[in-house]
């Protein structure tokens, strides 16, 4: 029963980022659901855990972790933006 509910939640959460409806989030949406869920994390949290993330520092785990190539900061995410 849980795995059905967090499925169609993750399901209805990913079909608000995928704003051009290809069924893949591409690096601009990526960057805007990261940065709506940060802000929603440190708005909505009474913890200090997520006052000090940084929305780019999660990009560039994020593409580290999804390519074999690493980035160094968060210069170079901005960068793949303005590609």
């Amino acid at each position: 029963m849980f795995y059905n509910i967090f499925f169609i939640l993750l399901l209805v959460c990913f079909k608000v980022f995928d704003t051009d409806r290809d069924g893949v989030l591409n690096f601009v949406e990526i960057k805007q659901m990261v940065n709506i869920l940060t802000f929603v994390a440190k708005e909505s949290s009474n913890s200090n855990i997520y006052k000090n993330i940084i929305a780019d520092d999660i990009i560039v785990e994020l593409y580290n972790r999804s390519t074999k190539k690493e980035l160094e900061s968060s210069s170079e995410v901005r960068y793949l933006i303005l590609k």
